[in-house]
């Protein structure tokens, strides 16, 4: 991140800026990273409050909500 010491990949920062670890996760380690994570950090998946599914953030549709991250059936309904 500009403005900051260091590289992006230790940036605590830049973590918080991603929206959290998954995010980050997803940022460092996409197709459309040239400087990618040599080895990203484990983290615990996003699942949908109200049927339990899990959700990519980084590629599948949701609505944040009071009580988290709902995936796209959910939030249709």
């Amino acid at each position: 991140m500009e403005g900051h010491e260091g590289t992006w990949k230790t940036c605590a920062a830049g973590r918080k800026y991603c929206a959290g670890l998954e995010m980050y996760v997803y940022y460092g380690t996409n197709e459309h990273n040239f400087e990618k994570l040599e080895n990203p950090p484990a983290y615990e998946p996003t699942h949908c409050p109200s049927c339990g599914r899990v959700v990519v953030l980084g590629r599948d549709g949701y609505e944040v909500g009071p009580k988290g991250y709902h995936c796209e059936s959910c939030f249709e309904d």
